[in-house]
């Protein structure tokens, strides 16, 4: 407001992208007026094409995400479906022919069952931290925690599972200590090793080795 001179609107397109100053700027300048103005022009003009490519930028990503969570909801979806088949499969088995199947069939089907409920119990959980990512209230519990203890967690209940990839967990005996999110840290790990079972041919293997850096340890799942 202390400061005197030429005050001119930048418009462009009837957008108004702003205002400059010309301090100190002579009223009877002709010339520095037109200048100014001319210039002024200039910055309204490259304002709006800035204004605009944010514009056409936010509609793209808008469009980006619309497609993302589609085909998310989709994967989801058939993620849900086979657990859930499996599981009607076999409760429809035992309530029909629960009197003629021997027990060691019964457990079988009870074991597959428990099986595809923690299965789910998986997915539902991974919704959740995304959902609590995406709002920005995913609270962090960080302590001090052992990679290999939870590679090998991890690995043993893959096992129980009975997939038929072999497993190999080449992780150091003295790999440091990390601060990090226990659970989560077991959660994601835990999504990449099941990734690679579900995408890698039976009788094949899955390598789980660790690397230790200046800036922490990368834990590293390989298949073949």
């Amino acid at each position: 407001p202390d400061l005197s001179g030429w005050y001119m609107p930048l418009i462009a397109d009837g957008h108004v992208g702003g205002a400059a100053c010309v301090p100190d700027a002579k009223e009877d300048d002709t010339s520095g007026r037109e200048h100014a103005l001319a210039i002024c022009t200039l910055v309204s003009q490259a304002l709006r094409r800035l204004q605009m490519a944010h514009a056409t930028h936010a509609a793209e990503e808008r469009s980006h995400w619309h497609r993302t969570q589609s085909s998310f909801l989709t994967a989801i979806s058939h993620d849900f479906r086979t657990p859930l088949s499996s599981i009607l499969g076999a409760a429809t088995s035992l309530l029909s022919y629960g009197d003629k199947i021997d027990a060691a069939a019964k457990t079988d089907l009870l074991t597959q069952i428990k099986q595809e409920c923690e299965g789910l119990d998986e997915m539902v959980r991974n919704l959740l931290a995304i959902t609590r990512i995406d709002a920005g209230a995913l609270e962090l519990h960080y302590d001090w925690i052992d990679l290999r203890e939870i590679v090998e967690r991890i690995v043993s209940a893959a096992r129980r599972r009975g997939v038929s990839q072999r497993i190999d967990v080449k992780a150091p005996s003295d790999l440091p200590l990390v601060r990090a999110d226990a659970a989560l840290a077991e959660q994601a790990i835990g999504n990449i090793v099941a990734n690679a079972l579900v995408h890698t041919p039976q009788d094949t293997q899955v390598t789980i080795d660790a690397l230790v850096g200046p800036s922490g340890v990368a834990v590293r799942v390989t298949d073949s």
